[in-house]
């Protein structure tokens, strides 16, 4: 009764009736002036949420583009393995064939060794192939994502500065050193995935005791040319020519059928070899896609510490307006409700 009576008295006095409006209209005015700054740093809000969200979609694209430019890049180094793999294994026959029996060192000049020195192991001959033959390529390639690296850290400093929030200051550039090192940390890394994937062929222990015994078959060749011949000698002793051609074609035969199959052993292991190396190619290709995959998105990674927590606190801050745009509707709701009763108890008077 008390609250009905207080509000009778001010609102039916046409005095203070008029003082109530005059506040309700300044209230108003204010209401305004606060919903149209509200409404442009909403609108300021959502345009640096857009642009944020636009660099973030930027950059997965920009990496997709670049993982396009690398992977057919990848199908040269297969090619050299195939050739590698068919070229180690010439040498290895030509290492350990019987003709090696009779000389100290192997036609091809590139793999003369000292005769007092074991030959270099097959994994070490093929590391040597692949790294002559990719190692241009691969510095090439780094040079590509450290340009496609910088091309979006420019566009992201041109577009993104404004987009910041205040107290984010951009990352800058980044120098020739660290350029370099992500262009070294690139094909070190592919080196060293290369060289861990020639180890895991076991290629020492599958395929070389092959060769090895081929190579003690074949250095027995020259040893039992002697003997044929001390044969001979005996048998033309004894029994004259027609014994010792007998002989000595018995042992040419023997010596003939020694010899095929020493080279048929060879050929074997050599076959066996080409054959590993062939179907890991496919290995080689997945290894080497999934470990530029992973440092291209390590090169591209950084800008996500930037743009992620950027992203975030601009989504609060839109959040933050949203809310308060909901306050002041519901306050706008009330002033109209209020000019309403006041309205009305003005016609009632």
């Amino acid at each position: 009764a008390l609250e009905h009576h207080i509000s009778t008295v001010v609102t039916n006095t046409t005095a203070r009736h008029t003082k109530l409006l005059t506040g309700l209209n300044l209230a108003r005015g204010s209401l305004e002036s606060l919903k149209e700054n509200l409404r442009q740093s909403h609108a300021a809000a959502r345009r640096r949420a857009a642009v944020l969200q636009e660099l973030i979609a930027e950059r997965e694209v920009q990496m997709e583009r670049t993982l396009q430019k690398i992977h057919p890049a990848l199908g040269a180094p297969v090619l050299d393995y195939h050739a590698s793999a068919i070229r180690v294994a010439g040498i290895a026959a030509a290492t350990r064939s019987t003709r090696r029996a009779f000389r100290g060192l192997p036609e091809d000049r590139e793999e003369q060794i000292d005769i007092r020195q074991a030959p270099p192991s097959l994994d070490h001959r093929l590391l040597q192939h692949l790294h002559h033959h990719n190692s241009d390529r691969w510095r090439q390639v780094a040079l590509i994502l450290d340009e496609d690296v910088r091309q979006f850290e420019r566009y992201l400093h041109s577009v993104g500065d404004s987009s910041l929030p205040a107290g984010t200051d951009p990352a800058p550039p980044a120098s020739e050193d660290d350029r370099q090192e992500l262009r070294r940390h690139f094909t070190a890394r592919v080196d060293s995935a290369i060289r861990h994937f020639v180890v895991g062929l076991n290629l020492d222990q599958t395929i070389e005791p092959g060769l090895k015994k081929a190579a003690a078959r074949a250095r027995m060749i020259p040893r039992l040319v002697l003997p044929i011949l001390l044969g001979g000698g005996a048998a033309y002793y004894f029994g004259g020519l027609p014994s010792a051609v007998a002989a000595a074609a018995a042992g040419l035969l023997g010596l003939a059928a020694f010899y095929l199959l020493t080279k048929t052993a060879l050929h074997s292991t050599q076959g066996e070899l080409i054959d590993k190396l062939d179907s890991s190619s496919s290995q080689l290709y997945q290894l080497l896609s999934r470990h530029v995959t992973q440092d291209v998105q390590a090169a591209f990674g950084h800008f996500l510490e930037q743009l992620t927590p950027a992203g975030v606190s601009t989504a609060e801050r839109e959040k933050t307006l949203e809310l308060q745009v909901h306050d002041l509707a519901e306050l706008e709701s009330r002033f109209d409700k209020l000019q309403q009763l006041l309205a009305a108890r003005s016609a009632a008077s």
